[in-house]
């Protein structure tokens, strides 16, 4: 269905450039090659993969699925990823250094309070406590586990921070139940599922820390959002991540408690990161 309304919207009228956005290119697969087909050949086609996992979809697929994939991409007059190593695979496939751009995925949030808020706040902030969040699917992805046994490793720790997990989407049942074990044993913490991005952006304006703790992960939006307000963010050392970022070792818990000791005992708001306009950067490449 979305395949022939994406048909008929770039029918209706004459297009100077179609912007098409994509995941992974999982599906656009098969989608893409029918509407490259039916797109005017002299329509200027962009496309942005939005994905971090871009690379690692890519390097999954068979042989005949990747051919089909690179020459898709090379019928794009710009090619826009998220970060440089899916810039350098673009480049190995065939796509010339100057029709790509690198720019984040990411819009400065809109923080929208909600009723129930002020009260998850101030639970979690009793006894004057650190308030941390992570955010993300509830896959293991994402590292929750890794958090919780920081926490759970030293008693300074457990008595220093609150911990909310927002998650959203999908949800593993056996992972969540592990998570839900670990929770339990936390002296202050708390899961909120499916928050509207405005209210997840609210709640994450008004916390001290948050912490990106997956296996894998591209330019990540939660990470800039956290910059945006000026909380401090502790990473997992993978992937390309921004300056301003504390760093663990993914397989050391105790490398990611330490930074979690380091940061909330100084939770002095700092200056938000400065991003790029990526609106005129998108402008000028439509230019």
């Amino acid at each position: 269905g979305s395949l022939f309304k994406c048909i008929s919207l770039i029918h209706q009228n004459s297009h100077d450039v179609i912007h098409f956005h994509v995941s992974a290119m999982e599906r656009f697969l098969y989608a893409g090659y029918v509407l490259i087909q039916f797109s005017p050949a002299n329509t200027k086609k962009i496309i942005t993969i939005h994905s971090g996992q871009f690379v690692e979809t890519y390097e999954s697929l068979s042989k005949v699925k990747q051919k089909i994939v690179a020459w898709l991409l090379r019928q794009f007059s710009h090619v826009i990823v998220v970060n440089n190593g899916q810039k350098k695979l673009l480049e190995k496939v065939g796509v010339s250094q100057e029709r790509i751009s690198v720019i984040p995925a990411y819009i400065p949030p809109n923080p929208e309070p909600f009723p129930e808020a002020e009260k998850i706040l101030s639970d979690l902030r009793k006894a004057g406590r650190v308030l941390v969040v992570s955010s993300g699917y509830g896959e293991p992805l994402y590292g929750y586990h890794r958090i919780i046994s920081a926490i759970k490793s030293n008693p300074t720790l457990n008595q220093r921070v609150s911990l909310l997990l927002c998650l959203y989407n999908r949800f593993e049942k056996k992972y969540m139940e592990e998570v839900d074990n670990g929770i339990s044993e936390l002296e202050s913490a708390k899961i909120i599922r499916d928050l509207s991005a405005e209210h997840f952006a609210y709640l994450l304006s008004q916390s001290q820390i948050y912490i990106r703790a997956t296996d894998s992960d591209g330019d990540a939006i939660a990470i800039r959002e956290a910059a945006h307000f000026g909380v401090t963010v502790i990473a997992s050392d993978l992937g390309e991540r921004p300056e301003y970022c504390y760093l663990f070792d993914l397989d050391d818990i105790e490398s990611l408690s330490n930074q979690l000791l380091l940061c909330s005992s100084n939770t002095t708001k700092t200056i938000a990161a400065t991003l790029p306009e990526t609106v005129n950067v998108i402008l000028n490449i439509y230019k």
